[in-house]
Formats: structure tokens, C-alpha cells, sequence
């Protein structure tokens, strides 16, 4: 039977910029490349996100192929899940690791004076979402 393995890295924006972070509304990559058969090739890798997105749609909660991508949209821990499955048609163990999505804080200041020769002052009223 095949083994299924996957890695994830996220698309590298300004709030993400080594690709390693997991972050809610940036897009998710996920690889299937670490699946290995010992007879046989594997025909089939099915994916199931394990977030309450539809199956389809521009961001379905399951997909079918090597590689796939997917953006979550709440911050939490998700299990997302792989299945491999060779051109025998058996399926690998599920393969799944807890996936931790984390708010992308919200920067904001306040300050006061209004001259280059007043005293200016600044105040963090930065925030996390408060949905994760």
C-alpha cells in the first residue's frame, strides 16, 4: 500500500515572508511529493482540508492531485488529511498533522502634536483578531 506524506508552505506575502507561517486569508501550499509506494506508482492523491469551506468552488475544502492549495479563512487548528492511492486502487493510511492558523495582527497608532517643534508621541493600539 502506499504511504502518504505532505509538507505545507504558504505563499510569501508581506505578512508572510519566509513561507513557513500558516496565516488566515493567505493561500496555503500543500505537496504531496513525500508519498512513497514500494511497488507501483501512485495513482491518485486526495486531499480533505478539514475546514468548513464547500467541495467546491474557488476554495473547496477537498481536492484531488499531487499538489494542491487552499486559504483558510478562520484562525485555528486544523487537521488537514492526505490519501494516497496506487494504480491497484488500495488507499494509503490517512495522512494528517495539526495545522495551526494564526491572525495576522492589525497595526494601528495614535498620536498627538501637530508641530516639528511639539513633542509627538506615539500609542500601539495594535490588535489580534479576536476570532482566533
Amino acid at each position: 500500500n502506499p504511504v502518504a506524506a505532505f509538507t505545507v508552505t504558504s505563499e510569501i506575502t508581506e505578512n508572510t515572508p519566509l513561507g513557513t507561517e500558516a496565516c488566515e486569508g493567505i493561500r496555503l501550499n500543500f505537496d504531496g511529493a513525500g508519498s512513497a509506494i514500494a511497488q507501483g506508482t501512485i495513482a491518485e492523491y486526495r486531499w480533505n482540508f478539514g475546514d468548513a469551506t464547500g467541495s467546491s468552488g474557488s476554495n473547496p475544502n477537498e481536492a484531488i492531485g499531487a499538489t494542491a492549495s487552499h486559504i483558510y479563512g478562520t484562525s485555528a487548528v486544523y487537521a488537514p488529511t492526505l490519501t494516497a492511492r496506487s494504480i491497484y486502487g488500495c488507499n494509503s493510511a490517512p495522512a494528517s498533522e495539526p495545522l495551526n492558523v494564526g491572525s495576522i495582527p492589525v497595526v494601528d497608532f495614535t498620536f498627538e502634536g501637530v508641530s516639528t517643534a511639539d513633542l509627538i508621541s506615539f500609542e500601539s493600539e495594535s490588535v489580534l483578531n479576536s476570532a482566533g
